[in-house]
């Protein structure tokens, strides 16, 4: 049986969300697609307790996120935003650094598989990271979060520049991370994608989820 990675209760965050309610067991990958405005970037960020929200709760492994560290929870729960962030260095730099910070130690050559599995087999560990193109940057900042493999993954727009043939390498990847036991869950506007990976959540206005 699956075990509740995260589960959200009576979320209500008005205008945007009235009573959203829904849940994300370990293994499993759920997509988040909806029109614009409908607050699906915003509720990414309530998730890691960003924000704390009027009412409604947020359980992570059983427990509300008020409950639990800031930084404990985004080093278990890890967001990749559409506006992701890179340092000014190398590529190794920038793979390198947020393990370190979490006393994890960091190995180029498995690193360096991983961006091949991406797609970016050519990238040398001494290239610097803002003169890769917004595409190689944004699988970067994906490698980066699953090298620091947390428990849960949450992703906005992670293929909005990519290719169809990158879009299903990351597709691959998160199905494989998922089948490990993590969790992810996924903001999308591409169809297709919505269609191949499935367990969609349509967001409505007003904070309505159907799927």
């Amino acid at each position: 049986m699956l075990s509740s990675k995260l589960e959200v209760k009576g979320l209500t965050i008005p205008p945007l969300f009235y009573n959203l309610s829904f849940q994300l067991n370990a293994g499993e990958w759920k997509l988040i697609s909806g029109p614009s405005g409908t607050g699906k970037s915003t509720l990414l960020h309530y998730l890691i307790n960003y924000w704390q929200p009027p009412a409604g709760t947020i359980w992570f492994n059983g427990r509300d996120i008020t409950t639990i560290d800031p930084i404990s929870l985004r080093h278990q729960m890890v967001l990749v935003p559409q506006r992701f962030f890179l340092f000014r260095g190398t590529v190794a730099e920038n793979l390198q650094k947020p393990l370190l910070w979490r006393g994890k130690s960091f190995s180029w050559s498995t690193a360096r598989d991983l961006l091949a599995e991406l797609g970016l087999p050519e990238i040398a560990a001494e290239q610097r990271a803002e003169l890769l193109s917004g595409g190689q940057q944004q699988r970067l900042a994906l490698a980066r979060a699953l090298l620091l493999e947390p428990e849960v993954l949450l992703l906005d727009e992670p293929t909005s520049a990519q290719d169809e043939d990158n879009s299903l390498r990351v597709e691959k990847i998160i199905r494989r991370y998922c089948a490990r036991g993590g969790a992810c869950l996924w903001i999308s506007h591409d169809p297709r994608q919505l269609e191949r990976m499935g367990n969609v959540l349509h967001l409505k206005q007003g904070g309505v989820f159907h799927e």
